[in-house]
């Protein structure tokens, strides 16, 4: 299309009434995206062959990523990536994590959170996302726990030391009696 008068004075204007709508703090204007949302892409990962939906924006982006060595981190062809093995280990917050059903967290008051990951690949990659993903939550169970075990090595320092005044306590009676001999 070439440029004209008339293109260039459409273009003024929309611009002014843009500017103008801008400006404006009228809060009976909503402005919505009514363009239709792609349906996700699926890539494998490089790493561990793990599928992994995407919007196709980030797919587009993600697909050109690489590893430092200069292969490329996602394929879209699941067959070019290491077979997804899917884990086992479950969130600590999931309903039937071993936490939960022991009553850790009812006892470290983090019980009214759920998870419902269940894939992990294992404890310790669960360990890390937990970090992450539910920070305060894992924050209060290690502290709950910590302070369990140092009350336990309190009782037990305790009992120690009992048993130790008991043993003293027998041998300098054992000792008096023989004196008294």
């Amino acid at each position: 299309m070439p440029v004209t008068g008339e293109t260039l004075e459409r273009q003024r204007d929309l611009a002014a009434q843009d500017a103008a709508l801008k400006a404006e703090s009228n809060e009976d204007v909503v402005f919505m995206d009514m363009t239709k949302r792609l349906p996700p892409i699926t890539v494998y990962s490089m790493a561990d062959g793990e599928p992994i939906a995407m919007p196709p924006w980030v797919a587009r982006m993600a697909m050109g990523k690489r590893y430092g060595d200069g292969r490329y981190l996602f394929t879209a062809d699941a067959s070019k990536a290491p077979a997804y093995k899917l884990g086992q280990h479950k969130c600590f917050l999931h309903p039937e994590s071993a936490e939960r059903l022991s009553g850790l967290l009812e006892a470290s008051g983090v019980d009214m959170w759920t998870c419902h990951s269940q894939h992990h690949p294992s404890k310790y990659a669960m360990e890390e996302i937990a970090k992450s993903k539910h920070g305060k939550q894992w924050a209060a169970l290690q502290a709950y726990i910590k302070e369990q075990e140092r009350l336990e090595e309190r009782a037990m320092a305790r009992q120690q030391l009992e048993a130790t005044l008991a043993l003293a306590g027998k041998a300098a009676g054992s000792k008096t009696a023989a004196h008294k001999e």
